[in-house]
């Protein structure tokens, strides 16, 4: 099944619709409509799902945030790790390496590599091995050949300690980001508990419950992954200040004083459900999916999402925004924190905003490839367009944010963006290590791979403790500045 049509989910609004689902108009979001574009984004979803399933036997978290399968908390290896040292599991382990990326590959040449030689070759050095290292480095080096970013040994200790999932449904409505070392507050959800509190951004935290910072960020450093330590802090932290709603959390904080000296806070933050719609898409976990949308003082509209899901809600709010900032200065799209979803949704976003038809990019798979493109709007928005992106913005986040680079719609802000944009799965090797694949390629209309490399923004904004704690929103402050400038 090929996905090179994609008109259900995007379609040109300068014609009609062709078929029997005519009635699903981008212009016209009526109750049917909206039954029908949701139909057809969950049957891409599926098809998806189905395609790649053919590739792998394992579960996929294609439209799942990367971040739920990124373990952040390890202990090394002990002495009693190598003790146990048994040739056999890990001989097991480097075979099943092996066959998962012969069969999950996009590439059946497997991109030129010649796998049988590379097998030959490597596979002698699991068997000959006398430690754990040794055998685990024998498998790195396979998957080094293939010279693609996704790919990765998780050692057991990460593996299967306790990582930091969250502790309930409830939690602080607080960001923290990494910066100069220091696990700062980024941002704090107006109404919670830590606002109440005082707490702002810029504040250092110390502890959250019985969690060291300073230990946690060791434990994050120490991971051999491919993600990048300020993407699963971003990601992973704020879980330590989790739980049912009502339930209080110690957490310590050292605030900036006058100076350059600083003062420790104890506080307890009362945690929260978070503000949005709850919803249940296929076998994932219930999420949490929040939008906001208002004109900014300064006569610029913002719109914020946290995952490309839920788009019978999603794309009509999206929709009415843009008609709505017409009238104002400019327009912002603030997808920080945003794990992804639904790939499909980027055309969605980005059809009102586009004046021509043009491709976002491909998703290949080995036998089918997903065509996502942007239908030229009937009436394109007419301003600037900035969009936000830090860590954090991961998956379609990525895919949008760089298809806007691509096609020059919209002009990126902030943090390079997590590199995670490949549908990818964790399995458990025979030996307990873990083994993270992916099993489709991206590439977008530039030609750019977003895996591993993630988007650069056209303008970095760094955040420090210095400028969170002296502006409301070092980034937003940027992109108003550009919007209210001559420049283009």
């Amino acid at each position: 099944m090929m996905f090179d049509n994609m008109d259900l989910l995007s379609h040109d609004e300068t014609k009609p619709m062709k078929g029997p689902i005519q009635a699903t108009t981008c212009c016209c979001w009526c109750t049917r409509g909206l039954f029908f574009f949701a139909l057809a984004i969950a049957f891409v979803a599926v098809a998806l799902v189905i395609a790649i399933a053919k590739r792998t036997d394992a579960p996929i978290d294609l439209f799942l945030s990367k971040a739920e399968a990124i373990p952040t908390a390890f202990h090394p290896f002990s002495q009693e790790d190598e003790a146990v040292f048994e040739t056999a599991i890990h001989v097991e382990s480097f075979d099943k390496v092996w066959s998962t990326i012969k069969k999950s590959h996009w590439e059946a040449d497997l991109g030129g590599v010649d796998w049988e030689a590379a097998k030959k070759e490597l596979r002698p050095k699991v068997e000959n091995a006398k430690s754990i290292k040794e055998a685990r480095d024998a498998m790195k080096q396979l998957i080094k050949r293939l010279g693609k970013s996704h790919y990765g040994i998780i050692p057991a200790g990460a593996y299967d300690v306790v990582n930091t999932k969250r502790l309930g449904k409830a939690g602080a409505g607080i960001t923290f980001r990494l910066s100069e070392e220091k696990i700062l507050v980024a941002a704090v959800r107006k109404g919670s508990s830590a606002e109440k509190l005082g707490v702002q951004p810029g504040w250092e935290i110390v502890k959250a419950g019985k969690n060291e910072s300073a230990e946690f960020l060791r434990k994050v450093k120490a991971v051999e992954s491919i993600i990048r330590v300020e993407t699963i802090v971003a990601f992973r932290f704020e879980n330590l200040v989790s739980g049912a709603p009502g339930d209080e959390v110690k957490c310590v904080f050292r605030k900036p004083t006058p100076g350059g000296n600083s003062e420790e806070l104890e506080l307890d933050i009362e945690v929260a459900l978070p503000p949005g719609n709850t919803i249940k898409f296929g076998n994932l976990p219930e999420m949490t999916i929040d939008m906001e949308s208002k004109v900014l003082d300064s006569n610029v509209g913002y719109f914020r999402f946290n995952g490309f899901f839920d788009p019978v809600r999603l794309m009509p709010a999206f929709r009415k925004a843009v008609k709505e900032f017409e009238s104002a200065d400019g327009m912002i799209i603030d997808i920080r924190g945003n794990g992804g979803g639904m790939v499909g949704m980027c055309m969605g976003i980005a059809g009102p905003l586009a004046p021509t038809k043009a491709p976002l990019g491909v998703m290949k798979m080995r036998d089918n490839e997903l065509k996502l493109a942007v239908n030229k709007s009937r009436k394109p928005y007419s301003k600037k367009v900035a969009v936000l992106v830090d860590e954090a913005s991961a998956s379609a986040s990525e895919i949008l944010a760089g298809g806007f680079q691509d096609l020059k719609i919209a002009r990126v802000f902030g943090n390079r963006t997590a590199g995670l944009s490949l549908p990818s799965t964790i399995e458990k090797l025979p030996n307990g290590d873990g083994f993270q694949y992916a099993i489709a390629n991206y590439v977008s209309a530039g030609g750019k791979e977003l895996e591993g490399n993630g988007v650069v923004p056209d303008e970095i904004v760094t955040l420090t403790q210095k400028n969170l704690a002296a502006e409301i929103d070092p980034v937003l402050k940027k992109a108003l500045l550009w919007i209210h400038s001559a420049d283009k």
